[in-house]
Formats: C-alpha cells, structure tokens, sequence
C-alpha cells in the first residue's frame, strides 16, 4: 500500500526538525488553538455531495456562506 514511502524517506524528511523544534512548533499550534475566534467571522455552512466517476466515487464536501449573511453574497 505504501511502497513509495519508506522508513528512509520519512527519515530524510523530518531530518531538518529536531526535537525542541518540533516540541515548539506542537505548543505553538496548542497556543493558537485556545485563541478566540475573529469577531464578525462569517458562519460557514457544509455539505456532503456526491459526485460520481468512472473509477471510484469520492465524498467531497461543499462549503460556503449561508445565503445573504454577508454583504458581498
């Protein structure tokens, strides 16, 4: 399945982050997750379509504004 991809590749990749990098990059990232949200942030509504092909049938999601909340819609 993922023959591609090697132990040595991965290892080749996160070479150039070390340990305390990675350490401040995981609390950077906690930190920013406890952040309020933007005000006027707009609301974004979600769904699921499905849209059909000759291989596979893949389930993307449509997300936009809700209709006429925000002044450019």
């Amino acid at each position: 399945m993922c023959d591609e991809h090697t132990a040595d590749d991965n290892e080749a990749y996160l070479a150039g982050v070390s340990r305390r990098q990675f350490g401040v990059m995981t609390g950077a990232a906690g930190l920013a997750m406890l952040l309020p949200a933007p005000a006027n942030a707009a609301v974004i509504k979600g769904r699921d379509v499905s849209i059909t092909t000759p291989t596979a049938r893949p389930t993307p999601i449509s997300l936009r504004p809700p209709p006429a909340s925000t002044p450019a819609c």
